[in-house]
């Protein structure tokens, strides 16, 4: 685009963004609550203070990060404060303006909840097997909320989103549960016709991003789908217990082995049925550069640490349910190296609320170590998560910038357009973790 188009189209959205621009809050007084809510974050997760970071982050920070990338990036910003949402734009160029819209802390909660409960119970045109997990957290929310309704609540003017090429929302409370990839922009487009989307899990990780794309040496993320030593676990023989029962998912055995097949890696470690114990497991984690989960999973707002968990084959010393509790404290033994963890299980991306983000499995192997965190909304189907997924590592090793993010949105409108249409089967997973630039 050439500078003269490019400050044009800047401007244009500056004007979109702004028409309900507000000076009631400073920008760097919403970043310093950011801060606070994070520090809180990692108090109820029993983070010990040498894993925690927290520090201070400047709008001017923040500006310097996004010019390291050479993409069009907007950093979208959620803060809630006094009943009120308030949506902060960030540009390379500079701060945009803030918005805010008119909602209490519960009825934003209760929103959320009922959007994605509504994307998981929409009507499928085939018999579905849900990946098992589920959340314990209460009762169903029978008021609907439409897509659009959301749109305008959640996101600036859809006309925003044509002059990016990837936004980075950085969430507060469970809004980083929302399938931001089906929110329409009009009667016939998605979010994800205009761009890719990633999950910041706060403005401190947007901040480590600079440090990563200013270093080369750093640069893990240029070798996306090249990697050395993937672990792939799948169908383990589940427990069985009082509480539940998890059927047998056929989809998850085959899709690893696509996925297998898909990799060039010197080393593959697979485990399935008996041998997926959380014992062997652990005899790879710390050194597998990419972790895959393609089984059983739940989560629990309540006790989100040790009662959400992915199910793995149970033996003498492990129940199979590996925690996010035992996720976490595994950074006692190492620091992950992997680049890239997929949990392809129900619910994963779930937790507890809190001011300064959710609180479960994916924040658990982002504290582990982990760059990026593919994670589901909803409970998926089997079927339909086998061929999402061998899509989505198909584009991997394609070269495109901002991965891993560029390549699941590929793969999604790939689905969408060419297997089934309804977002409930494609739009379920999003990624935890800042992009990185793939420009050398």
């Amino acid at each position: 685009m050439v500078p003269l188009l490019k400050h044009v189209v800047f401007m244009l959205f500056c004007g979109l963004f702004s028409v309900l621009q507000t000076s009631a809050q400073d920008l760097n007084e919403l970043l310093e609550l950011h801060r606070e809510n994070l520090q809180k974050l990692y108090m109820v997760r029993g983070t010990p203070k040498e894993w925690a970071r927290s520090g201070k982050v400047t709008e001017s920070d923040l500006v310097q990060t996004l010019r390291t990338y050479d993409e069009r990036v907007l950093l979208l910003i959620y803060t809630h404060a006094n009943d009120t949402l308030y949506l902060t734009g960030i540009h390379r160029s500079g701060a945009i303006g803030t918005q805010k819209r008119a909602i209490t802390k519960d009825s934003l909660i209760q929103l959320v909840q009922r959007f994605n409960q509504q994307m998981a119970t929409m009507e499928s045109p085939i018999e579905l097997v849900s990946r098992g997990g589920h959340s314990r957290s209460g009762s169903t929310l029978a008021q609907a909320i439409t897509a659009s309704d959301l749109t305008h609540l959640i996101l600036p003017s859809p006309s925003v989103f044509e002059s990016f090429d990837h936004v980075i929302f950085v969430p507060m409370l469970n809004l980083g549960t929302l399938p931001f990839a089906a929110l329409p922009l009009t009667d016939t487009t998605y979010l994800i016709d205009a761009c890719s989307y990633s999950i910041a899990p706060s403005v401190l990780e947007v901040m480590i991003s600079k440090t990563v794309n200013d270093n080369s040496n750093e640069r893990r993320y240029q070798h996306y789908g090249v990697f050395k030593h993937p672990l792939l676990v799948a169908n383990p023989t589940y427990p069985e217990d009082s509480i539940h029962h998890f059927a047998n998912l056929p989809g998850t055995l085959r899709e690893v082995d696509s996925v297998q097949k898909r990799l060039q890696a010197d080393t593959v470690y697979v485990l399935t049925g008996d041998a997926a114990t959380e014992a062997n497991v652990r005899a790879h984690f710390c050194t597998a550069d990419l972790l895959y989960f393609a089984t059983h999973g739940v989560s629990d707002w309540k006790d989100p640490m040790n009662s959400s968990y992915l199910v793995l084959a149970p033996d003498a010393d492990s129940t199979g349910y590996f925690t996010a509790r035992e996720i976490h404290d595994s950074r006692k033994v190492c620091i992950l190296k992997a680049q890239l963890v997929v949990m392809s299980a129900c619910q994963s991306g779930l937790g507890m609320g809190h001011d300064g983000g959710v609180i479960g499995l994916s924040r658990a192997f982002q504290i582990a170590g982990a760059n990026h965190v593919v994670m589901s909304l909803w409970n998926i189907d089997d079927q339909a998560t086998a061929e999402l997924m061998s899509q989505f590592v198909s584009y991997l090793p394609n070269d495109l910038s901002l991965q891993p993010h560029e390549a699941m949105r590929q793969a999604m409108i790939f689905y969408r357009n060419n297997i089934d249409p309804n977002p409930k089967n494609w739009a379920a997973f999003s990624i935890f973790g800042v992009p990185y630039t793939s420009n050398f």
